[in-house]
C-alpha cells in the first residue's frame, strides 16, 4: 500500500504515512498540533491551490527588456469595410 505525503496546515511541516492512516489524527512534528491526516483527494487540492497562489519570477532577459511606457505603446485597429459573405 502507497504511503501518502503531506504537509501540516499550520507550519507546511512535510510528512508522510501510510495510506491506512488517513483519517487519523496525529501530533505534528514541527508545530506540536493536532492535525488530521488527509485523505488524497484533499492533499492534492491543496497542491493545486498552492500552486495557484506560487510565485513565479520574471526574467526580463527572456521577454527582450521592459515594455515601452504606456505613451510610447500603439494600438492600431483595423476595421473590415463590407460584408464577409
Amino acid at each position: 500500500m502507497p504511503d501518502i505525503n503531506f504537509d501540516c496546515p499550520l507550519c507546511d511541516q512535510n510528512m508522510e504515512a501510510p495510506m491506512k492512516m488517513v483519517g487519523l489524527k496525529i501530533l505534528c512534528p514541527g508545530c506540536r498540533t493536532i492535525i488530521q491526516i488527509p485523505w488524497p483527494a484533499e492533499v492534492e487540492a491543496q497542491r493545486r491551490e498552492r500552486e495557484k497562489s506560487a510565485t513565479v519570477p520574471i526574467d526580463l532577459k527572456e521577454l527582450g527588456g521592459l515594455p515601452p511606457d504606456p505613451e510610447k505603446r500603439r494600438i492600431v485597429i483595423t476595421r473590415n469595410s463590407g460584408l464577409q459573405g
